[in-house]
């Protein structure tokens, strides 16, 4: 007899295996798409831009760093020669070069003012002294030092890198490839003005031409390291790793110091996305070797760790990056998910209510968080908090089916079947071919004991998956209910054509032809349903659908027997 305390056990498994099938099918994917997918969502919305570290993310700063560093080169260049009687403003001019080798750009400033006082000509300390205005974001005060420069001096060079790589700083970005052209039209063999502008353009994601001047930049300096870096970023950005791969063990090949741990961290990426984790972390312990206090090598091994399903290891590292971003609520959900896969689903609410509290109003992230921390309150068979937690995440998405329909699961475990309903029925609103949603709501409805509504729903599922033998089953519940046998019989002889070993069919098809007292088939089908699970011969023992024929030899030497009869 299909009694509701066998119903609620068995829709109670439905639900769970429902769960963790959205869980292992949909939501977390992690061996999503550079640079940058870290979960995709039950819905397969696109978050590319919504990791921890994108692709270009540290570009700009670090290009003006490197571009400061050339800048920098140069204009060491034009220190006096010391052993010659120099005038006095070339005198303070190379005491300004001295405190600015020093980073004490404050100090270097009034010994260029000093020799501009004495010199109003002299262009290369306005040059100089623009830089080290840069340097203390004295960013207007240095613009008028290079156009000052430039004024005197139409052809300086460092002049045009100097207010190129400031335009850069202030995203100005066609002004800055516009002094880069005027510096390589000065000096074709320049190498610095290539790499210049090809940071410009791969900061505006013009790959092609930032390909070309860097590529270029190499042709003229084969020892260019930062060049090496930037064309691999690249060819990151293009997808092109193996050649990513090539250009960053360049750059760490000329890293004479062994100090370039943006190189070991970028060539770990590119290993990473091209799927040699191995050799990823070995490049992202290295980085972290060099620089202990960058922690985004440490985010990027817990994301390696993650993928490798070494929870424990991805935990660790994730927290070695929180010491050094304490704050990010990307890292925090990261950490939630390594530790749910842990089983440790209190843990892993406190880190997803982290992330909710530093979240800087990202509504895709929020969605992701109170969605992942629903999964973990219904691990903890909290679901009524779970549920509360799903109509927070529908706040940021509205319109997702899916989020519809796990929370109408939840609802079923609260036996709010009612709102269940109501929950698949928006789901079906959202997508109405979604058979899952038919299938859950049947089951609902056959809960509320409105089986004719629960058939309909079940055709409506069939009808978008025929082949659903757990569908075809449950039909035949609601049918049983409805007193419609041969319907029933029907519906459950097709989920045995779909899973022969549906033992729950064969028993309910025993059941229906004891109440109609033929012997042979149910015992036929009751032998099928206990030889595929034992615990059917206690069931039938006081099961009141048996009742017609329970007093046959043959029925209690069934329920009796060690071996099976064979019929």
């Amino acid at each position: 007899m299909l009694n509701l305390q066998k119903l609620q056990t068995k829709l109670f498994s439905l639900v769970k295996i429902s769960l963790l099938l959205f869980l292992i099918l949909g939501l977390f994917s992690l061996n999503a798409r550079p640079v940058y997918a870290i979960i995709s969502g039950v819905s397969g919305v696109n978050i590319e831009n919504l990791t921890l570290f994108q692709a270009n993310g540290d570009v700009k700063v670090d290009s003006l760093l490197r571009i400061d560093k050339l800048i920098e080169s140069r204009l060491y260049e034009y220190e006096q020669d010391k052993s010659k009687n120099l005038p006095r403003e070339s005198q303070l001019f190379n005491q300004g070069l001295e405190q600015s080798k020093q980073n004490n750009f404050k100090e270097a400033i009034p010994l260029y003012t000093q020799a501009l006082q004495l010199n109003s000509q002299f262009a290369k300390a306005y040059v100089s002294r623009g830089y080290a205005n840069s340097k203390i974001n004295q960013l207007d005060k240095a613009l008028k030092d290079y156009n000052q420069a430039l004024a005197i001096d139409p052809e300086l060079i460092e002049a045009y890198i100097g207010r190129g790589n400031l335009y850069f700083q202030q995203s100005k970005y066609q002004e800055a490839i516009s002094d880069f052209d005027s510096a390589i039209n000065l000096n074709d063999n320049y190498y610095d003005a290539y790499f210049s502008r090809g940071s410009v353009y791969l900061e505006l994601e013009q790959y092609e031409q930032a390909l070309e001047d860097f590529s270029e930049a190499i042709s003229l300096n084969p020892k260019y390291l930062d060049a090496y870096l930037q064309r691999g970023d690249v060819e990151s950005d293009l997808e092109d790793y193996q050649q990513a791969i090539k250009d960053y063990t360049n750059a760490i090949k000329l890293d004479s110091e062994g100090q370039e741990y943006l190189a070991y961290y970028k060539r770990g990426l590119a290993f990473y996305y091209s799927g040699e984790s191995n050799q990823a972390i070995k490049d992202f312990e290295q980085c972290s070797k060099i620089n202990r206090d960058f922690g985004d090598a440490y985010y990027r091994l817990g994301l390696v760790w993650q993928d490798l399903e070494d929870y424990n290891k991805a935990v660790k590292y994730y927290d070695q990056a929180l010491q050094f971003n304490s704050d990010n609520y990307y890292l925090y959900l990261q950490r939630g998910i390594s530790l749910y896969f842990l089983d440790k689903y209190t843990n892993a609410i406190d880190s997803f209510d982290d992330a909710l509290n530093y979240g800087d109003g990202n509504d895709d992230y929020y969605y992701y968080a109170w969605l992942l921390k629903a999964f973990s309150l219904n691990k903890l068979e909290k679901y009524a908090e779970a549920v509360k937690s799903f109509d927070q995440a529908l706040k940021y998405k509205s319109n997702d089916s899916d989020l519809y329909l796990i929370r109408g699961l939840a609802l079923s475990e609260l036996e709010k079947y009612g709102e269940a309903v109501d929950s698949y029925d928006k789901a079906l609103q959202y997508k109405p071919d979604d058979d899952r949603a038919w299938e859950r709501k049947g089951d609902a409805l056959s809960k509320l004991e409105k089986y004719g509504e629960a058939v309909d729903s079940y055709d409506k599922a069939l009808q978008y998956k025929p082949d659903d033998d757990r569908a075809w089953e449950n039909k035949g519940d609601a049918l049983y209910y409805l007193g419609k046998y041969a319907e029933s019989l029907k519906s459950y002889n097709t989920a045995l054509q779909y899973n022969p070993d549906d033992d729950w069919a064969l028993y309910q098809i025993a059941c229906i032809y004891g109440l109609q007292n033929n012997v042979p088939l149910a015992l036929e089908n009751l032998q099928k349903a206990i030889k595929l699970d034992s615990k059917y011969r206690d069931t039938a023992k006081t099961d009141p659908d048996f009742d017609l024929i329970r007093e046959q030899p043959e029925f209690q030497e069934l329920l009796t027997a060690k071996n099976f009869l064979i019929f």
